[in-house]
């Protein structure tokens, strides 16, 4: 709040707190944040994820480290519980009007990679008209998930290799004369 009264804000200049283009539902969060380090949203649809959105752009607007940090965690802990594309779209579309910082593009980027095949699909994400930074983002997130997938692939089909060495050498112990086969181990990744 230093900023907005002791700053460049409008608010410094005439000493009076102007709220006037934020929703008053979003200044009651930025003042329940300043009385108790926390902030409540009682939608649990796609409007809680704007909710978040919109509390984040008034912490940065004032310079309230600790809220805009919330929110970003409120918005990712939103984001990750979803389990299915249903909203997205529309959390996509605020992202991209709303003058969001970059971590919470990051955020809906991750989100939207993580349910890109039902959203390729999906008519209201392809009407959407994505800015190339967004865009990237995503792409970035997609590279990122399908690094994960790899890395864990190789690390399980290790895991098996490992496990069927004892098979081996059970199937070796046991087996009849000139009818040796053994389970053969699979080289990891692709």
């Amino acid at each position: 709040m230093e900023a907005a009264f002791f700053g460049n804000c409008k608010e410094a200049v005439h000493a009076h707190l102007h709220t006037e283009e934020y929703e008053p539902v979003v200044i009651e969060a930025m003042l329940e944040y300043l009385y108790t380090d926390t902030y409540t949203c009682s939608d649990s649809t796609a409007s809680q994820a704007i909710f978040h959105m919109d509390v984040n752009v008034v912490a940065d607007y004032y310079l309230i480290d600790g809220l805009l940090k919330l929110s970003e965690d409120n918005l990712g802990n939103f984001l990750n519980a979803l389990t299915q594309a249903e909203h997205l779209p529309v959390i996509i579309k605020a992202a991209t009007e709303k003058q969001v910082d970059r971590n919470l593009q990051s955020l809906v980027a991750s989100a939207s990679a993580r349910f890109m095949e039902s959203l390729v699909d999906n008519p209201d994400f392809s009407s959407l008209g994505l800015p190339n930074y967004l865009r990237n983002l995503i792409f970035q997130a997609c590279a990122s998930q399908i690094a994960h997938m790899k890395s864990a692939t190789v690390e399980v089909q290790a895991k098996l290799n490992a496990s069927l060495k004892p098979c081996n050498w059970a199937l070796r112990e046991h087996q009849l004369p000139g009818r040796e086969k053994r389970l053969a181990p699979r080289r990891p990744g692709f």
